[in-house]
């Protein structure tokens, strides 16, 4: 027997019997019980129940205990005061969880699991327990009293602390409280009419609150109601689809506007402070018919709008992968491809690279070009080019050993036979032969012959000075426009030409009536033809133009004489020989 002793007076009192039970004498009143429980060791020892023994949990304690001879059966007498308790632990947290296993859930154990609880730990803590017959030790002459639970049912008793807690507010309490981390031990002040500690809190404002948790939380786990991370993931869903619908309107105008070749941005209006371009223009205006996008634009916050610049980008760049990936999906169905490239300065001085691919689509069976990017190669050689675009065709997913074909311009750099981008290429891809790109040969062959002409030659420098001549100014250009829409003017010039003229292409001459007469292009010489048709088609209004200039303006004669001289005064010079 173990006597567990406190200042010299014995509190508790363990003994193991013949059964294997351990035995345990509560003293709650301990001058009355003293007697009663020295006489049941004495009785116990006498017949040879019990026997000492070193305990073996702790090396460093001589602390003796006694175990039951299983030889020797216990008798025990009936004592109202005698019941079974788990055996004691030199672990408080073990000893609760003992008295848990068959107790139900301990208050003073959730607190000390409270971190780690489940929903089930918690909804059996906030269920009615089970009746439990405990004894319930005084304390000052009072002790806990069962029935105070019918009035306060959240009340919950710990047997291990001899403590009362709300069980409401141990589960969902968010700060520590008497009756959710101390424990409420008080039984004098516990109810009455002065001073009713359960009543207050009962009345407690943490307390309501913590009630309508615990309510709301039950009915959850009842199915009565829908959980909170459900009706949280709903509405999750709900501003997820609306955000969804809002970049999609912005995307939508991005890529209208990139389809129309029209620039999104445009100058910084100081009046305003905000920028004055066609992407703001057309967001506003869409935002008129678009609920979703007018709601955004007047509530979302300045910096959450998804307008500035750098989310333009980001939507362009986001569009371009996508484009390129369709792309490059058909190209590797296709199993074979070809390249163009071709490169030129941009307006601010940047070299780009344009990269296209040649294949044949398998749904349409038709021969595709697709352009798939501009490629800033680091110098312009043909090392450096040739790297750039074999890196981007892997980065791109696009295998070098499907190549089958190069197309580039004349220029050494790109068409050289011993050093050439196309060399290097052919290098790393035998089964891939250059091809001079079929549109700049035309331009150098036109080019090469105009120069050679001497006819051809006047007759471009003479409508490159008269289209200058004339659109160079505004009030010449108005002029001009007097007379291109008389339509009897380019009749009879169009019947005249054919009468006399049977070998001028009548079908150019009249789509050159649809246009008005623009300056001569200075790079492109396939692109002259456009402005030497329109210029002949309106010959006649041309001609009458340039004398009324003559007639009302002496400086504009001036110039008119020196540039263009007297050739405008026959169609003949239009000509070629």
């Amino acid at each position: 027997m173990l006597a567990a002793i406190d200042q010299g007076k014995i509190t508790c009192s363990f003994y193991h019997s013949a059964d294997g039970k351990t035995i345990s004498v509560p003293n709650t009143n301990q001058n009355r019980k003293l007697k009663q429980t020295r006489d049941v060791f004495t009785k116990l020892v006498e017949d040879g129940s019990l026997k000492r023994e070193k305990d073996e949990k702790d090396d460093h304690s001589d602390t003796e205990k006694l175990t039951p001879d299983i030889s020797s059966p216990i008798q025990n007498e009936p004592d109202p005061e005698i019941r079974e308790t788990p055996e004691p632990s030199t672990s408080k947290k073990s000893t609760l969880m003992s008295v848990s296993s068959q107790k139900g859930l301990d208050p003073a154990i959730f607190l000390i699991e409270n971190q780690h609880s489940t929903d089930e730990q918690k909804l059996a803590m906030l269920k009615d327990a089970d009746e439990i017959s405990n004894v319930y030790p005084k304390k000052g002459g009072r002790r806990y009293l069962p029935s105070w639970e019918s009035q306060f049912p959240w009340l919950r008793y710990s047997c291990t602390e001899d403590a009362a807690y709300c069980k409401y507010c141990v589960v969902f309490r968010d700060e520590g409280g008497l009756f959710s981390s101390k424990g409420f031990t008080d039984w004098k002040n516990a109810v009455g009419n002065k001073r009713s500690t359960l009543k207050s809190h009962d009345d407690s404002v943490d307390h309501r609150n913590a009630v309508e948790k615990a309510e709301n939380f039950i009915s959850v786990c009842e199915g009565k109601k829908p959980s909170i991370c459900s009706s949280l993931s709903k509405a999750y869903e709900v501003k997820v689809k609306k955000n969804h619908d809002i970049l999609l309107s912005i995307i939508d105008v991005i890529i209208v506007l990139g389809q129309r070749n029209i620039a999104l941005r445009g100058n910084w209006d100081k009046i305003s402070h905000q920028e004055d371009g066609n992407f703001q223009f057309f967001i506003n205006s869409k935002s008129n018919f678009d609920t979703v996008l007018k709601d955004h634009l007047e509530t979302a916050h300045k910096s959450m709008t998804y307008l500035s610049p750098q989310i333009q980008n980001e939507l362009i760049q986001c569009c371009e992968l996508e484009i390129r990936e369709r792309i490059v999906q058909k190209c590797k169905a296709s199993g074979f491809y070809s390249i163009m490239a071709d490169e030129t300065t941009d307006v601010s001085v940047t070299e780009q690279l344009s990269l296209c691919i040649r294949y044949v689509d398998n749904d349409t069976y038709e021969v595709r070009e697709d352009f798939l990017g501009f490629v800033e190669p680091k110098e312009v050689d043909a090392e450096h080019i040739a790297n750039a675009i074999v890196s981007n065709l892997d980065k791109w997913g696009l295998p070098l050993q499907k190549l089958r074909g190069q197309g580039y311009d004349g220029a050494s750099v790109m068409s050289g036979h011993v050093s050439g981008v196309q060399q290097r290429i052919r290098e790393q891809c035998p089964d891939a032969p250059f091809v001079h790109c079929k549109s700049h040969n035309l331009n150098l062959v036109v080019t090469q012959s105009c120069k050679d002409v001497r006819q051809i030659r006047n007759l471009m420098s003479s409508v490159g000075q008269m289209t200058w001549f004339l659109c160079a100014s505004h009030k010449r250009k108005t002029i001009l426009n007097s007379f291109t829409g008389n339509t009897k003017l380019v009749d009879d010039m169009l019947e005249g030409l054919q009468n006399e003229e049977e070998d001028v292409d009548i079908k150019l001459l009249k789509k050159g009536t649809d246009v008005s007469v623009k300056r001569l292009c200075e790079t492109r010489w396939t692109a002259r033809v456009d402005t030497v048709s329109s210029l002949l088609a309106n010959y006649k209004s041309v001609h009458a133009a340039l004398t009324k200039i003559e007639n009302v303006s002496t400086s504009d004669a001036r110039t008119m004489q020196v540039v263009i001289g007297a050739t405008w005064k026959t169609p003949n010079a239009l000509l070629p020989c």
